[in-house]
């Protein structure tokens, strides 16, 4: 059985390739040994490893199928751990992605960011600013804007 930084180390290889195909490949055989390793252990961060691999996946942001593979195995976290920010991360972006501001903003201020490493304290600032850009006009998004303008500061 493969363990939890094996199979980190192949998420990680797969997302660092700029080659589709390969990349493709490489989640898909992530995403095969993370299934296999859930039907011994079906704890969190195994969860969470489905969810994270499904969210690098390349055809993510074309595919329905993903996505709500994606919001089951990240869903499924959330249920155990409420405040999991990056499973509350990962469904924002994908939210954000696929266009639906609101709820990819629920998503975002919903993570405490005190539990983000600094980098991606910053992102999250970012990508409420983000989403309040979409949501509303300019003016009302002052707050959100010092916010991410003070997060860039840090």
């Amino acid at each position: 059985m493969a363990t939890v930084p094996h199979l980190r180390d192949l998420i990680a290889d797969a997302d660092a390739t700029d080659d589709v195909g390969r990349r493709r490949a490489g989640i898909e055989a992530a995403l095969a040994a993370i299934r296999a390793a859930m039907a011994t252990d079906d704890d969190l961060e195994l969860r969470y490893l489905l969810g994270h691999a499904t969210y690098l996946h390349p055809d993510r942001r074309a595919s329905p199928a993903l996505q709500a593979q994606l919001a089951q195995a990240l869903g499924a976290v959330l249920a155990i751990d409420p405040a999991h920010a990056m499973a509350r991360s990962h469904l924002g972006h994908d939210a954000y992605d696929r266009g639906v501001y609101a709820e990819a903003e629920a998503y975002f201020l919903a993570i405490d960011p005190g539990a983000l490493s600094p980098y991606l304290a910053l992102k999250h600032a970012e990508m409420i600013a983000c989403c309040a850009l979409r949501l509303r006009p300019p003016g009302a998004c002052v707050l959100e804007l010092e916010a991410f303008a003070e997060a860039c500061a840090h």
